[in-house]
């Protein structure tokens, strides 16, 4: 069943971070600059909202790369995310936008979670609604869902996630809140998304 049709979809804020890091966590390496930017231009083109800007950032960068903008910060991580950062602000300014060194992510991203983190996790998330605090109908009959994570729980969250979106059935437009969105779990963006599409998954 199809939960909204003919809907007006507004997005208060979209953000997609991109972190530039070494391989070794304590010891920064030089990194081939190419691939680098190569990756920065694929990861907008697949994961930005605005495509067009995606385009246009990728151009502007590969353009800098052309001309040697970032050969004297190969040595200098931070300074080589800060440069590009600042390219890809002069181009679209997205102050959801970012891109650091951050040794930190990376250790997060190597560290594997063990069974008892993750029943905490779940249980977390279970207490906490599966982060789904507020579905409200705002003056104009307008639909608002304020979403601050998105939980690597699916099948448990499913109830939750339709219980909201019925509850927000009858109105004529929705506002999807993610100015404080944290990220989350890409496959529950797709379990959420999938209420606006005609054919959704089981």
């Amino acid at each position: 069943m199809k939960f909204f049709k003919n809907y007006n979809l507004f997005f208060l804020s979209a953000f997609i971070m991109f972190y530039a890091s070494s391989a070794q966590i304590n010891k920064p390496k030089l990194v081939n600059i190419d691939s680098l930017i190569n990756s920065i231009s694929d990861s907008l083109s697949l994961h930005y909202i605005f495509p067009e800007k995606a385009v246009s950032i990728s151009v502007y960068l590969q353009s800098q790369l052309k001309k040697n903008a970032y050969t004297g910060l190969l040595s200098n991580p931070q300074k080589r995310a800060e440069k590009i950062q600042q390219d890809i602000n002069s181009v679209h300014h997205d102050p959801h936008l970012r891109l650091k060194f951050d040794t930190d992510f990376v250790s997060q991203k190597i560290y594997k979670p063990t069974s008892e983190d993750i029943k905490q996790a779940k249980r977390y998330w279970k207490e906490n609604n599966y982060m789904f605090k507020r579905a409200e109908v705002l003056p104009g009959n307008i639909d608002y869902l304020p979403l601050n994570l998105f939980v690597d729980d699916i099948e448990a969250a499913k109830p939750t996630i339709t219980a909201a979106f019925k509850f927000l059935y009858h109105t004529t437009a929705l506002i999807i809140d993610l100015r404080e969105n944290m990220g989350g779990s890409p496959e529950m963006v797709s379990q959420i998304e999938s209420y606006f599409l005609k054919k959704r998954p089981p």
